[in-house]
């Protein structure tokens, strides 16, 4: 009896624990990773570089502390941080990676159906088989088994904003989680900017920038939006409705970095 008790402790899906107090009470949440804890070698630990109030599901028997938040340059997609998932096929390595969001507040939201999730993702494979994040929901963080997928996601290398609706789902669950599934090859895949709310607005498209001496234009496709928010820097623009901007009398030789998304009425979309 005790090597049983002994095997399925070891076997067991290892993961963090939720916190009662950490519900989503109030949309949009959006989590860039920018103060969570980041690994540190002497500092933090890979297993403690992990979101407050997440819960990270891991069922391997070695390398048990993936994902976890990373500054590491082939990591990071957006600012400074991003979460990291990493999959290999040794027998002891896990074959699926979870990180659940913290629980919808069932008081305030009582349907995961009206709500929208939408996050920045790519790997490092450069060629099938792709890596692929299935979204879902689970009634029991603890049980894997409740996980029900709503859809699915191949990721590239090149970052990209993903969206998934929770219109088609039927369950009761609270707890919407991203997995990691592994693939036939050796992969990372890397998430950041993850964006959930019950007031979905689309965000623009194919994002360009064009520069001169003094001037940077931005053009992008609308998406079927009428009206934008621009940001280069700390020039924030809003009520723009075309779709090209054009800051003027920038200082030569120095960097700049942009974003843009549309306007819906008293919200906006997830930034391009």
């Amino acid at each position: 009896h005790l090597l049983l008790l002994i095997l399925a402790v070891l076997f067991a899906p290892l993961m963090t624990k939720a916190q009662n107090s950490c519900e989503i009470t109030e949309l949009p949440y959006f989590n860039d990773f920018e103060n969570e804890p980041h690994y540190q070698i002497g500092g933090t630990s890979q297993s403690d570089a992990f979101p407050q109030c997440w819960v990270r599901i891991n069922d391997g028997t070695s390398n048990r502390f993936y994902p976890y938040i990373s500054n590491e340059s082939d990591v990071v997609i957006n600012g400074n941080k991003s979460m990291g998932f990493y999959h290999s096929n040794y027998d002891n390595r896990p074959r699926n990676e979870y990180a659940v969001l913290p629980p919808i507040d069932s008081n305030i939201y009582h349907s995961i159906t009206g709500l929208h999730l939408s996050f920045y993702a790519k790997s490092s494979r450069l060629s099938a088989p792709f890596p692929m994040f299935i979204v879902g929901v689970m009634v029991n963080y603890t049980d894997t088994l409740t996980f029900v997928p709503v859809d699915t996601v191949y990721l590239t290398n090149t970052a990209t904003l993903y969206s998934v609706s929770f219109a088609n789902y039927t369950g009761s669950g609270k707890y919407i989680a991203i997995r990691c599934p592994r693939v036939p090859s050796t992969f990372s895949a890397m998430l950041d900017d993850v964006y959930l709310t019950n007031q979905w607005c689309e965000p623009p498209a194919n994002w360009r920038a064009t520069a001169t001496h003094e001037e940077v234009t931005l053009n992008w496709d609308g998406n079927g939006g009428s009206s934008f928010t621009v940001v280069l820097n700390n020039n924030t623009v809003t009520g723009v409705t075309e779709t090209f901007y054009t800051f003027v009398s920038l200082n030569e030789s120095t960097a700049f970095e942009y974003t843009v998304a549309s306007e819906c009425g008293g919200t906006i979309s997830p930034w391009l």
